[in-house]
C-alpha cells in the first residue's frame, strides 16, 4: 500500500535462463502522479549477471485513493512482461501487503 506523499520499495526479479546481458525495463500503467524514482540515466536496469533490482515508487501528495494494475516490460528481444501487479493507494492505509499479484 502506498500513501500519497510517500515512497515504497519493490523488486524486479529475473530468471536469466542463460541470458547474461543487462536487461532494461519499462514500468507502465502506473497511476497519474506515481513514478519510478531514483532510476538514474539508464532507467530501470538489471545489470549483467544480476538477478534483481530494487525500485522505488513515489506518489505525489495529491494522488487519489485507488487500486491500479501495472507491469514492467523487458526491453530486450521478446519483450517479456511481468505478471500484473496491483498498487493500492490509500490516504489512511490499512495493514497488509504493498503489492499484490492479480489473480
Amino acid at each position: 500500500m502506498l500513501t500519497p506523499g510517500t515512497t515504497i520499495t519493490a523488486k524486479i526479479r529475473v530468471e536469466r535462463n542463460g541470458f547474461d546481458d543487462r536487461i532494461a525495463f519499462e514500468v507502465t500503467n502506473l497511476p497519474h502522479g506515481i513514478i519510478v524514482d531514483d532510476i538514474g540515466l539508464s532507467g530501470v536496469l538489471v545489470r549483467e549477471k544480476e538477478f534483481e533490482r530494487p525500485i522505488v515508487l513515489r506518489a505525489e501528495p495529491w494522488v487519489a485513493d485507488q487500486d491500479r494494475t501495472f507491469q514492467a516490460t523487458a526491453q530486450v528481444e521478446g519483450n517479456q512482461v511481468t505478471l500484473p501487479l496491483v498498487i493500492k493507494v490509500r490516504r489512511n492505509p490499512q495493514p497488509g501487503p504493498n503489492l499484490v499479484p492479480e489473480n
